[in-house]
């Protein structure tokens, strides 16, 4: 598995992890989890040697929830991990000049 850290010009420290999964298993773990568990499936299906090639990406349990309609944004944290990142989040857009108006209710966050 492959690590990549890194910290960005305002200061979050980024840590991520990438790896293959055994071909043999599958996606199907994954793809039963997205059932019942919110989440996204995206497949390539076009391969072309030397410029395309086959891709699955999958992600399952997101921590945070974003919906927008017109100028209003809602940041809905769907776990704990997404609160963090809400917290993060209002620090840095609270006092942003291209909101209108600009809440935390409870962590989430609402603007418009």
């Amino acid at each position: 598995m492959r690590e990549v850290q890194y910290q960005t010009p305002h200061g979050i420290a980024i840590s991520r992890s990438t790896g293959k999964l055994p071909w043999r298993k599958g996606l199907s773990r994954f793809l039963r989890e997205l059932d019942t568990q919110r989440g996204i499936y995206l497949s390539s299906g076009y391969e072309y040697p030397g410029r395309y090639s086959r891709w699955d990406i999958v992600a399952v349990r997101p921590p945070l929830e974003l919906v927008s309609f017109q100028r209003d944004v809602t940041f809905r944290p769907l776990n704990e991990r997404g609160a963090a990142i809400n917290r993060m989040l209002a620090a840095v857009l609270k006092d942003h000049p291209h909101w209108e108006h600009f809440a935390d209710r409870e962590g989430t966050l609402q603007g418009d």
